[in-house]
């Protein structure tokens, strides 16, 4: 029923007929690094030396894991019944909220609630802004395994684990294992709990136990994620100049720039039409620096109400340690130091600061701990809704249950944007659809395209009317032509640096030697559209092939200049 609800919320927000004729839900800048891994899983099986680009080499995704070990191969599983990439992103877009809605559920009614408050605060926990701010642009930082590090941490804390069925306890250690496959950036930040509630140990009596467990999760999460990086340090290695492009790129003051604000996690939402929610929206984010991406931390109306409650239980904790066993404030206790810690760590200047300067600047969005937050606070609201209505009839507690989740899902979820990002999408690939049929039927099986302008990846900029990934539009769609970009090995990125260096009348030689067919120009990448490029390639002897709907890009035919080259 919990993954039914999921879904159908899920589709009904996307829109049925986009989601039953496979429209994609983003294919701007980020997005698109996913639609590649999509693209290369589906034609090849796996991802780490996609074929079809970086021509006339292979393209060395190995080194670069954009996504966890585990959502690549939740994603080799959905590419059994599903073959297109923009369609496969989607479908594992949702269900990564059905795996959510689940997870969460299952650790709160674990934690003590009872099934129909642990389904409905599990769909709002599903269905939070965090996953709609980051959308499939930053797909890998999904927030299905987040429950498990937290309701091990609680349990942790509160001394229950051990005395956990073995069942249980093996479904917390999995999600330690499954953890670790997942994006580094979720299993950092699960091990910095696990490592406060250990330290909430240290001067009681009998914590040899509960340090056990600990570590043992530690070493869990550690050991599979040591083992899902392990190929592309490897491949890394092995490359010492594009290991130069890739790593080595960030600088302490992102720990800052890119930290958590704590007044974001109560944010009032953006897609809001009330006048009202409006204002206040602007009061938040007006005039102050800093504000960007941190800006999705927000925890939404149910989330926000609950770590308003956690903060006034830490105060009272403090100001009246015995509480009651089994009491409200008792349960509190444990997800309250944790926010806690969570938000000492995140916050702008905070611990991560200090760990950035000592130890790695590799970690530098610390907002992203927002979801590990946003469990506290939900399983907050969950206990103390449980406490407010222990006494009420069923009737009532289920009325009260019903707009609990209406006002989630009205207040949190951002389909609106969503639904925009995916029109957009159609469009594009409806005006790069015939241009690339005109190639591949022009074209032999498996010519080489070179794409101009050269853009670096995978730290590639803005260029002039140009997102970033815009060349990756042309391999999702095409079905056997090889393509230049991006450039990641050195020997390809030495490569492409060389050729853009090289006037048209130079180029085109250059490229026929090199075994391309046809050439690809975008010209909202050139300050006068591409004129002065287009013109000198015509002269060094290019054909035109044709261009997109819109005109936007144009294609030109190598034959005349590898004819004359042999």
């Amino acid at each position: 029923m919990q993954a039914l609800a999921a879904l159908v919320i899920f589709i009904a927000g996307f829109g049925p007929l986009r989601f039953l004729h496979g429209w994609p839900t983003n294919v701007t800048g980020d997005a698109m690094h996913h639609v590649m891994l999509a693209k290369a899983i589906i034609e090849q099986g796996w991802y780490w030396h996609i074929e079809r680009l970086s021509a006339p080499f292979t393209l060395p995704m190995v080194m670069f894991p954009v996504g966890g070990l585990l959502d690549t191969i939740l994603f080799k599983v959905i590419s059994v019944a599903v073959h297109d990439p923009f369609a496969l992103v989607t479908c594992f877009f949702a269900l990564t909220f059905v795996l959510s809605a689940l997870t969460s559920a299952y650790v709160l009614h674990d934690l003590g609630m009872d099934r129909p408050v642990a389904l409905v605060f599990g769909l709002a926990f599903a269905f939070a802004p965090f996953p709609f701010a980051r959308s499939v642009a930053h797909l890998m930082l999904v927030i299905y395994l987040v429950p498990f590090a937290i309701g091990f941490c609680i349990h942790l804390i509160n001394g229950t684990f051990a005395s956990l069925p073995r069942r249980r306890k093996t479904v917390y250690y999995l999600g330690a294992f499954a953890l670790g496959l997942n994006y580094v950036y979720t299993a950092f930040f699960a091990c910095y709990f696990v490592l406060l509630a250990m330290m909430t140990w240290l001067l009681r009596p009998r914590a040899a136990a509960a340090l056990r467990s600990g570590t043992l999760f530690i070493a869990i999460v550690s050991g599979s994620a040591a083992l899902a990086l392990t190929p592309a340090l490897l491949a890394a290695w092995k490359d010492p100049a594009g290991r130069a492009e890739l790593y080595g790129y960030k600088s302490i003051t992102e720990a800052d720039i890119h930290g958590l604000k704590i007044k974001h996690l109560l944010m009032p939402a953006a897609n809001s039409t009330v006048p009202a929610i409006q204002w206040a929206r602007k009061k938040f984010t007006e005039g102050f620096p800093l504000e960007h991406e941190n800006q999705s931390a927000r925890l939404g109306i149910v989330g926000a109400a609950g770590f308003v409650m956690l903060m006034i239980a830490a105060l009272l904790r403090l100001t009246r340690p015995r509480a009651s066993v089994g009491g409200l404030l008792e349960r509190l206790g444990a997800p309250a130091g944790l926010a806690i810690g969570g938000i000492f760590l995140a916050t702008i200047g905070g611990l991560g600061s200090i760990f950035n300067a000592f130890v790695t600047t590799e970690i530098r969005g610390y907002n992203r701990i927002s979801p590990f937050l946003l469990f506290l606070s939900i399983a907050a609201c969950a206990w103390c809704f449980s406490a407010a209505t222990a006494r009420r009839s069923a009737a009532v507690r289920t009325a009260l249950l019903a707009a609990v989740l209406a006002l989630a899902l009205l207040e949190q979820p951002d389909f609106r944007t969503i639904r925009n990002t995916s029109a957009y999408g159609f469009a594009t690939i409806a005006d790069l659809t015939p241009l690339i049929d005109t190639l591949e039927q022009t074209l032999p099986q498996g010519a080489a395209v070179y794409q101009m302008p050269f853009m670096v990846y995978p730290h590639t900029p803005f260029v002039r009317g140009m997102l970033p990934n815009d060349h990756l539009h042309a391999y999702a769609i095409s079905h056997h032509l090889r393509w230049n970009w991006p450039a990641l090995s050195g020997e390809a990125i030495a490569l492409n640096r060389d050729l853009d260096k090289l006037p048209p009348a130079e180029l085109a030689p250059a490229l026929a030697r090199l075994g391309f067919s046809a050439v690809w120009v975008d010209r909202s990448g050139y300050e006068d559209q591409g004129e002065s490029v287009i013109n000198g390639l015509k002269a060094a002897g290019l054909l035109p092939i044709g261009q997109s709907v819109r005109g936007t890009i144009v294609a030109l035919d190598l034959a005349p200049v590898r004819a004359r080259a042999r």
